[in-house]
């Protein structure tokens, strides 16, 4: 019997930047929305939103409990939709999931109220990214010379090439809406999900990563229990970086998942 997984992507990265990870995870039926936040389900500076799309996705595709994987963003809105609806799940795995220990979540709600939504993470940089190219190849070259993508695995870039770009009539132009990354910024959660701390899971992170930190790791531990930690001498989008290192990190556990 396959193992049946739903993903959440990252945002910004389309679920299909991920095809390389997808590919190595064994015996496997991998389920995903391809742009969350882009549908019918409207993010109105709400991620509850995009919990709501996953659980959506869940129910129309399986009718059993399954394994729900999200990397980031993707991982917060797993662990949403799990504390929603639990019995959709039999296991949980979330990597650098942006859910921070409660001082920089404080943090996060006070820039919110007074205005400053825009200076969370990248939100206000995201929006002047270049996001119009003539080609394929320009945007490859273009990419390749910025820091976040110098490290990705060859495929995943060219996954994101590929997936990340949509045609137009003057030539290629991001899939994945700047307006809407931007927002999906601005709506860090600075909640903890209800009953979370109930569910069964694990969860990996990466020494190296600027976005989640020793201090989000301690609160973790001590929070939820439950939760299997694994700590990898990475960074925060490592999936895209070594996606042979995930899917032998994902194997191993699923593997352990009865």
């Amino acid at each position: 019997m396959k193992n049946q997984i739903q993903f959440a992507h990252s945002n910004g990265f389309p679920a299909q930047c991920f095809n390389s990870l997808f590919n190595m995870i064994e015996n496997a039926e991998i389920n995903y929305i391809e742009r969350m936040g882009h549908n019918k389900f409207l993010l109105n500076s709400n991620l509850e939103n995009l919990a709501h799309e996953l659980i959506t996705s869940i129910e129309q595709r399986f009718n059993k409990p399954i394994t729900g994987i999200g990397h980031s963003t993707g991982g917060v809105l797993m662990l949403i939709a799990a504390s929603k609806k639990p019995q959709l799940f039999k296991n949980i795995i979330v990597i650098e999931p942006i859910l921070y220990h409660p001082r920089k979540r404080k943090i996060i709600e006070i820039m919110k109220r007074v205005g400053l939504s825009g200076y969370i993470g990248p939100a206000k940089s995201t929006l002047k990214r270049k996001s119009f190219f003539k080609s394929r190849e320009e945007a490859k070259a273009y990419f390749k010379s910025k820091t976040l993508f110098k490290t990705f695995h060859e495929n995943c870039l060219i996954d994101y090439i590929k997936y990340g770009l949509k045609k137009t009539e003057k030539g290629f132009e991001l899939s994945f809406s700047k307006e809407i990354e931007s927002e999906i910024y601005r709506s860090t959660y600075t909640k903890v999900p209800l009953g979370i701390e109930k569910l069964k899971g694990t969860l990996i992170y990466g020494k190296k990563s600027n976005m989640f930190s020793k201090t989000d790791v301690r609160w973790w531990k001590k929070s939820f229990p439950n939760f299997d930690v694994i700590t990898l001498d990475t960074g925060h989008l490592f999936p895209l970086e070594n996606p042979s290192l995930a899917a032998k990190i994902i194997n191993k556990i699923l593997k352990k998942v009865v």
